[in-house]
């Protein structure tokens, strides 16, 4: 397959409804433009998925840091039990690699 295939077939997801369609078109795009397609989909799909919460938590920080103390505490204990799932899937998808690659 070449980058522009799999650009296109990125793509195609983003114009499907919901916002988390066009983030994950984007990251995408990006990653083959990056990475080139034939790595990209070597890469173990784990370390793909950090850029997530990576992304998550620089916007968080950001939005927590312009609320007041009372609202910063709440928002802030919210986002980070979110970041703690997004790191326990990511953990469980590191797990099930590991599991794939001794199979093999």
């Amino acid at each position: 397959m070449t980058n522009s295939e799999a650009v296109k077939i990125a793509m195609a997801k983003g114009v499907e409804s919901g916002t988390h369609n066009k983030v994950a078109s984007i990251y995408a795009c990006e990653d083959i433009i990056e990475h080139d397609v034939e790595t990209l989909t070597k890469t173990p799909k784990s370390e793909l998925l950090s850029q997530f919460v990576d992304y998550s938590e620089q916007a968080s920080e950001l939005v927590v840091s312009r609320q007041s103390a009372k609202h910063a505490d709440i928002m802030s204990e919210a986002f980070n039990s979110s970041h703690s799932v997004m790191r326990s899937m990511i953990a469980y998808l590191e797990i099930l690699e590991e599991i794939e690659k001794a199979g093999n």
